[in-house]
This record gives C-alpha cells, structure tokens and sequence, in this order.
C-alpha cells in the first residue's frame, strides 16, 4: 500500500478507489482524511468521485498542494462537487463551467420537451377508409402521428376553419407548431386549448410552459406551472415544481 501515498500530498487512482470503497489501509484513510480537512477544494473533488466514478478512469497520480488554499462557493452543489473533481483532473475548461450553465432557457425546454404522442387516427379510422377520402381531421391527425408536423399543420388549420370549436385539434395544431419551432403561434393555441378543454387542461398547460421557456419568457411561464402545482396529484405537478426550481 506503499504506493498509494507519495510525497507532495500524491494519491494515485488505486489509492482513492479504495478509500471510496472502504478498503483502504488505516495509513491511505488517514492520508486521504487529512487531505481533505486541509483542502475544501479536495473534500469537494473526492465527493464528486464518489458521484461520478467514471471520472477515476483519467486518475493516474494526483497533486493537490497547488489547490490547498482554494474555497467552496457560499452554496454547495451536487454538480460543484462533480466539477471539482474534473478540475484536479485538468479536464477541458468546457468540462469544469459546464454545470452552471445548465439551467439557460434553451436547455431547460431541450431538457423537459418530449413529443405528445395520438393515436386517434389508428383508432377512429374504419378499415375501409383509403388514404383518399380520410377527412380533414384524420388527414391532420395521421400527419401529425407520423411527425410530419409541416403538413400536420396546414391540416389541422384547415379542419379548423370548419369546426373551430374542436380544443382537441387545437391542442394537437399548437403542439405541431411547436414540433417546427413556431413557438409564439403555437402559445395562442395551446392557452386557447387548455381554456375550452378540459381533457387537455394539464397537457396544453405543461406545453404552454415549454413554449414560452422556447421563447425566453420565463415570467409567463412560471405563472402557467403555478397552475400544475395546486393539484399535487396531477401528471405533470413533479416536472413543473423541478422546473419552477430551475427557472429561479
């Protein structure tokens, strides 16, 4: 166990490995154990190896005299502890700034986005209904299950310019939208769907939010996801308070 501990406070991936699993000898522990009430920076980087232990597979021998006199930021994060640990590392620069930018509006809506799926085409179809005489709904309905937003949207445009009441195809004619990156049209839908639909309530409000994360207009959508939290029992209460939290 002699090389686990070299001199200039030196520990190699054998020896932190071990004190991570408890199996290090009492003279590594007790090495590792005073490193880390010297160095805040250290106590740091050896929780985010125990957080991310795929970042032991870069160790070969690590320093930690050039870092004794570094301090933890006034709030401790999970993710600061796994930044730590790519910092002794010399990881690429992009690697250590990476988590305090994880909350910008781009990669709040990429992070929480996921398509809504239909299957009222294949469900309300006869067998007997050729591609040829499908409806205006279904023509807009089948388009949109098989993600041709582009052409879902004029479909369902039209069949809504024939029954302008349908909130169902409002909601799909908004998620569309927002499939293609036409966020601000796709708001005006989605809030006229989740006003007239109680169905889609939830849905179309969840989706509301997205919309106006996609376009920078965190105020609107913080007022939208207060709605999902008052029913602590609803689909969507658990992603909306987390976004909420990441909105702050």
């Amino acid at each position: 166990m002699k090389n686990h501990k070299t001199k200039g406070s030196s520990f190699s991936k054998t020896s932190i490995e071990s004190y991570l699993k408890g199996k290090s000898d009492k003279e590594t522990t007790r090495a590792i154990e005073e490193e880390m009430n010297n160095s805040l920076f250290f106590s740091d980087a050896m929780d985010g190896f125990s957080e991310a232990p795929e970042f032991l597979d870069r160790v070969d021998k690590l320093s930690f005299d050039s870092i004794r006199t570094q301090k933890k930021p006034s709030k401790t994060y999970s993710l600061y502890r796994i930044a730590a640990a790519a910092a002794v590392l010399l990881l690429p620069l992009v690697a250590i700034l990476w988590w305090p930018s994880q909350n910008t509006d781009d990669n709040l809506f990429a992070h929480n986005f996921s398509s809504f799926p239909t299957d009222k085409y294949e469900t309300t179809r006869s067998e007997e209904t050729s591609a040829k005489v499908l409806t205006k709904e279904m023509t807009a309905y089948k388009a949109y299950a098989e993600k041709d937003y582009t052409t879902a949207i004029q479909a369902f445009k039209n069949y809504i310019a024939l029954i302008p009441e349908d909130a169902e195809a409002t909601f799909y004619l908004g998620l569309a939208q927002l499939e293609t990156g036409q966020a601000e049209n796709a708001i005006n839908n989605l809030e006229t769907a989740r006003i007239n639909s109680d169905r889609f309530y939830e849905d179309a409000t969840w989706y509301l939010a997205l919309a106006h994360i996609k376009l920078n207009q965190r105020d609107d959508a913080r007022l939208v996801l207060q709605d999902l939290i008052k029913n602590e029992q609803g689909h969507y209460f658990a992603k909306a308070k987390k976004l909420l939290e990441d909105l702050q």
